[in-house]
């Protein structure tokens, strides 16, 4: 028995859903950038600002900069779908990509009130890599990790060497993140790395304030494909947590 499905008007939503995803997001890009600036010329006046005042000044330039991330995030994903996805490669070291995206995150880290523990054995850790998309990676494996782990709960860091395939087989990379979450139900763990793929929508239980596109993880995976390397998500020892790691081939 056959079974045919005739899925072309599927495919022409998902078409017209990328075209609308793009102009969008390049549209949105000027104004975001003038806001932005305004912004940050009012603040070199926050002085004569009270502490309200500033205070307001500070969650609104926050959040044209989490805006303008987002609005980064959805023109990749138009340039990955269009195959115009280009990377500048160089020999780079994870340990300094790890520090840039941490000071990045400095003060999501504090507000999320984690335990942020960073483990590397690698010194140092030499890939042949785009810096500016790898600290994107680590940025969103980061940023997840602050999301799903409760007040008072650990996020371990890692940056370690494997070796595939046995005594003989290429030396890797791995850099993992590990939460300390509600985990990630076996069969979505692939699917996580879906475009707009969001667990909560599949699940019974929501967790209050997380919020996102569906798009970080998808965008992880592209870059880190476009490096040939492999990324994946598992569950944390113990049962407790999620792990989500990906490898990149090491320089000798």
């Amino acid at each position: 028995m056959i079974v045919l499905d005739d899925v072309t008007e599927f495919a022409l939503l998902d078409e017209l859903r990328s075209e609308l995803v793009a102009v969008a997001s390049h549209e949105l890009k000027t104004p975001l950038t003038t806001l932005r600036m305004n912004l940050m010329l009012l603040g070199e006046a926050a002085d004569a600002f009270t502490p309200r005042q500033r205070e307001m000044l500070e969650a609104a330039l926050l959040g044209c900069e989490e805006l303008g991330s987002t609005t980064d995030e959805l023109l990749d994903v138009a340039r990955i779908e269009a195959g115009q996805l280009r990377l500048d490669l160089a020999p780079v070291d994870l340990n300094n990509i790890l520090d840039s995206a941490l000071r990045s995150l400095r003060t999501r880290i504090d507000d999320a009130e984690v335990r942020l523990e960073v483990r590397r054995d690698v010194p140092p850790a030499i890939v042949r890599g785009d810096p500016t998309r790898l600290r994107n990676v680590m940025t969103n494996l980061l940023a997840n990790a602050l999301k799903y782990s409760p007040r008072g709960g650990r996020v371990l860091v890692e940056i370690v060497f494997r070796r595939d395939g046995g005594a003989d087989g290429p030396v890797t990379l791995q850099f993992a993140v590990t939460d300390a979450g509600p985990g990630v139900p076996e069969p979505f763990r692939d699917r996580v790395f879906e475009k707009f793929f969001r667990v909560e929508h599949h699940l019974d239980r929501a967790q209050e304030g997380v919020r996102g596109t569906g798009i970080g993880l998808y965008l992880c995976r592209e870059v880190v494909k476009a490096h040939g390397g492999l990324i994946w998500c598992e569950p944390a020892e113990g049962g407790v947590g999620t792990v989500v790691a990906f490898r990149l081939r090491a320089e000798a």
